[in-house]
C-alpha cells in the first residue's frame, strides 16, 4: 500500500510538473517588458528602444534607469531584440559591446537570468527588464508596460 501511494504521488507530481512545462512552452512566445509597480512611466516601443539603445538613460523623474537584459541564448531576448530594436539578440549585444569598446556607453545594462530580472525589477523602482510573460503573471510588484509577440 505504501508503494502504491508513493507511486501515485510520483505520478501526480510528474503530471503537475509536465503541465507547468507545457504551459510555459505555450506562452514562451510572449515577452513582457516590465518596470517596478511604483514606476508611473507609460512607455511606447520607441521609448523602450531608446532606453535599450542607450539614447535615454534617466526616467522623467531624473532617476537613472537600471537596464536589464537576458543572456544572448534566450528566446525572449531574441523576440525582444527583433520587436524593439529591429535586430537579432546577438546583434544587439554586439552593438552594446561596441559602444563599451568605443567608450560611448552611457548606461551599461546588466545581464541576468529570467527569474532574476523579474525579481530585481520587483525590488528596484528604477529598473526595466523583459522576461517571458508567464513569469510575471500574478507578480504584485511588477507592472507590464508592453507585451511583445514572436515575429513570424
Amino acid at each position: 500500500m505504501k508503494n502504491m501511494n508513493a507511486c501515485l504521488k510520483g505520478l501526480v507530481a510528474g503530471f503537475l510538473l509536465t503541465a507547468g512545462v507545457v504551459q510555459g512552452i505555450a506562452q514562451a512566445a510572449d515577452v513582457a517588458v516590465i518596470v517596478n509597480r511604483s514606476n508611473p512611466e507609460a512607455l511606447t516601443v520607441e521609448q523602450i528602444k531608446n532606453i535599450y539603445s542607450d539614447r535615454v538613460t534617466t526616467w522623467r523623474s531624473g532617476q537613472k534607469i537600471e537596464v536589464y537584459h537576458l543572456p544572448d541564448n534566450q528566446e525572449a531576448r531574441e523576440i525582444f531584440a527583433q520587436n524593439v530594436l529591429g535586430m537579432s539578440g546577438q546583434a544587439s549585444a554586439a552593438a552594446e559591446s561596441q559602444r563599451k569598446t568605443n567608450n560611448t556607453l552611457k548606461n551599461p545594462s546588466k545581464t541576468k537570468r529570467e527569474r532574476l530580472v523579474a525579481s530585481i525589477v520587483a525590488r528596484k523602482r528604477n529598473a526595466i527588464g523583459y522576461v517571458p510573460a508567464y513569469l510575471v503573471e500574478g507578480k504584485k510588484n511588477v507592472r507590464v508596460v508592453k507585451i511583445l509577440k514572436e515575429m513570424k
